[in-house]
């Protein structure tokens, strides 16, 4: 794991070697380096500024000697939370006066919400961020339904913001599928994004609770990189559903088998995804012994018949 560390005083210096120890790779800050050198020496990489030791970290600790300290470096201008990427997490262990933690947590976020125990939070951090992905997913797929029924794309966002489908998230997402307004840099781009929705089917799975709009959103995160757009932020699933060379898909959920196509069988397994075009003939042959899930979908067709694909019996 790549983490930030700000502060290597007394408490920072003991922290920071355990941490190398147990193999993450650690960014350190400190106001003055002299103090870090044996640090370095170690293995610890250097810092100019709290904003680049935040850069780039999944976590980032600080430990800084009081409250004023603590409101400098996180919300100055080189401060964590100016390097600080989306879905990171600054956990500061400073010994300060409640006042300034609720002075810090407030400019990171107005509303705060008392989760439970230990690892409650992270649970709901999860929760929320399959949520927020589903949604985004949903309006992608919202706006290429209408684009192929001949709704422009403009028109349809502007449509779906003033609906009762709208959302923050939709909010400030949603005009990126125009063109010319995806941002150069992403906020979170495919492969952060589907970092979270793997962290969902973990936990539905080791808790037994379903998650299947997760996986489909998780298999669409794939499709996006095989169509080598996953550099753009998460909502460029939207033109997986737009693909403009394929008018039919599947993704092998759960399983393994073999891809029949007019040029012979590809094996396949777990996460693949096939994209056709028009005319082009693709099925799916089990050659395991265990259940085989897919998503199928196609584009133009209302149904499996009018589609032109037939299910035989015996396959499934």
């Amino acid at each position: 794991m790549n983490i930030g560390f700000i502060g290597l005083g007394d408490m920072g210096s003991l922290i920071v070697p355990r941490l190398m120890a147990a193999g993450h790779r650690v960014t350190g800050w400190n106001r003055t380096k002299a103090k870090a050198s044996g640090l370095i020496d170690a293995g610890m990489t250097w810092a100019d500024s709290p904003k680049d030791a935040a850069t780039g970290a999944e976590i980032v600790f600080s430990v800084v000697t009081d409250g004023a300290a603590v409101k400098s470096v996180t919300l100055g201008d080189d401060g964590v939370l100016a390097g600080l990427a989306p879905g990171a997490i600054h956990i500061d262990m400073s010994t300060i006066n409640p006042d300034i933690t609720r002075e810090v947590l407030g400019a990171i976020g107005p509303k705060v919400t008392y989760i439970g125990a230990s690892g409650m939070a992270t649970t709901m951090k999860i929760s929320l961020n399959l949520l927020l992905m589903v949604e985004i997913i949903c309006f992608g797929e919202a706006v290429a339904l209408a684009e192929k029924g001949g709704v422009e794309r403009e028109v349809a966002v502007d449509a779906i913001l003033k609906s009762v489908a709208a959302s923050p998230v939709i909010g400030y997402r949603g005009p990126f599928v125009i063109d010319g307004q995806m941002p150069e840099k992403p906020l979170a781009d495919v492969t952060l994004q589907q970092k979270d929705m793997l962290l969902a089917l973990d936990l539905g799975r080791k808790l037994g609770s379903p998650v299947p709009l997760a996986a489909a959103a998780n298999e669409l995160m794939n499709a996006c990189r095989g169509l080598g757009i996953d550099g753009n932020d998460f909502v460029v699933a939207h033109e997986a559903h737009l693909h403009r060379n394929c008018d039919e898909f599947f993704i092998v959920i759960k399983g393994q088998g073999a891809i029949r196509t007019e040029n012979g069988d590809e094996p396949s397994v777990e996460g693949d995804v096939v994209f056709s075009p028009r005319g082009v003939y693709h099925g799916f042959a089990n050659t395991s012994d265990e259940d085989v899930v897919l998503v199928w979908g196609w584009m133009g067709a209302g149904s499996i018949a009018d589609s032109g694909y037939e299910v035989l019996p015996e396959s499934h």
